[in-house]
């Protein structure tokens, strides 16, 4: 945990001296259509939101929050570095990097509680910006859910597509 928070400590001290800020919001489309579970195919609430900042023109860091309605609640905390490639015409972007999640199972609504499970990943992110503000983006990201592990006794690689509003803002 003291790592951890080392690490929110070291984003924060380098955000502070950066000229390009974001926040994106998103959500899970799979899983809003189809739902979590094999054997129920109710549509699940599953939305994020992350703020960063650009440490240069190719490196950004973020911090965010994922809330999904299952069985029990799941919540994760993210943190992640991506390398952005943009392309010549500066609409669209190419980002890719590895992320770390926080996450925690049945801590709302005395559900039973799963300790909170740190768990790694990588992501791949396809950016269109239509404004100079604004990007709609597409996100895949692929994590070790080890709560998966904690709650059914086995580890599963899990894939999860996101689509995303990120909206910049340049001190």
């Amino acid at each position: 945990m003291k790592k951890l928070l080392y690490l929110i400590l070291l984003l924060t001290t380098l955000a502070k001296s950066q000229e390009t800020y974001f926040a994106t919001i998103g959500f899970d489309p799979k899983l809003a259509i189809k739902g979590a579970y094999k054997n129920d195919a109710t549509p699940v609430v599953d939305i994020y939101f992350n703020v960063g900042t650009k440490l240069s023109n190719n490196i950004e860091v973020a911090i965010g929050a994922e809330y999904a309605k299952l069985k029990p609640h799941y919540f994760a905390t993210t943190y992640y570095i991506n390398y952005v490639l943009t392309s010549y015409h500066k609409n669209w972007s190419l980002s890719f990097g590895p992320e770390l999640h926080l996450i925690s199972r049945g801590r709302f609504l005395n559900q039973q509680k799963i300790n909170p499970k740190l768990s790694p990943g990588a992501n791949l992110t396809i950016g269109y910006s239509p404004f100079t503000k604004f990007e709609i983006r597409l996100k895949g990201s692929l994590v070790n859910r080890l709560d998966l592990k904690a709650m059914y006794g086995s580890s599963k690689l899990k894939e999860n597509i996101g689509i995303e509003i990120r909206y910049q803002i340049e001190r």
